[in-house]
């Protein structure tokens, strides 16, 4: 069985990949270039 303690690391760490992926992906999508922030974020997680 998944205990919580687990559970809550996992969602972190996939909040984590979310935020880290949509700064890059707005940056990209700031200077017009083609992958942007949807894009980065689903690669990310």
């Amino acid at each position: 069985m998944w205990d919580l303690n687990h559970i809550t690391w996992e969602l972190a760490r996939l909040g984590i990949a979310a935020v880290v992926g949509a700064a890059i992906g707005f940056e990209r999508e700031a200077h017009g270039q083609a992958a942007g922030l949807r894009t980065f974020i689903l690669v990310s997680v």
